[in-house]
């Protein structure tokens, strides 16, 4: 008597454990589906001087020479502001695909400046889980020209800092 109770509850206990893996397979399925972002909302990490919300990809390391112009309306003795000129060089190095750190230097009041960036919130391009995608931007500038003469120029009086947040949909 005693083996065919043990024979019957093995059988239950196998059938259920057999329902439980076809409903497990279901939901591994339905997790298997990739999740789809949303990518180049902007086709660069920064439009002109400011940031975007895309980061630097993984292992990534861009190097920028950018140019600043003078007023076009300065006419021909500037040669339509080509004379004014300001140049930036940076390396901007992507640690993850979500965090950036750069550093760079400005030929305008001979500036160094470093940040690193947080893309916390990515938007997701399917059913609207995440209408937006967030980066946060913290930095720090430093004016390295040397003070006039007969002045006292203390370093926390070239210091700036920076703090951005960027939305975009």
């Amino acid at each position: 008597m005693k083996k065919l109770i043990l024979s019957v509850f093995a059988l239950l206990c196998l059938t259920q454990l057999y329902a439980q893996d076809d409903e497990l397979a279901e939901l591994e399925g339905l997790e298997e589906e990739p999740i789809v972002y949303a990518s180049k909302t902007f086709y660069s990490s920064r439009i002109v001087n400011s940031h975007t919300t895309e980061s630097i990809e993984k292992k990534v390391l861009d190097f920028r020479i950018n140019h600043r112009f003078g007023d076009v309306s300065e006419g021909y003795d500037n040669f339509f502001g080509l004379d004014n000129a300001t140049m930036r060089m940076s390396f901007d190095y992507g640690i993850t695909d979500n965090i950036t750190i750069g550093i760079g230097r400005s030929t305008f009041q001979k500036t160094v400046d470093g940040f690193a960036k947080y893309r916390f919130l990515r938007q997701i391009e399917e059913n609207g889980k995440m209408p937006i995608s967030a980066a946060y931007i913290a930095g720090i500038t430093m004016n390295t020209l040397k003070p006039p003469a007969g002045r006292t120029n203390y370093f926390s009086s070239r210091i700036g800092y920076l703090h951005q947040l960027v939305v975009a949909r």
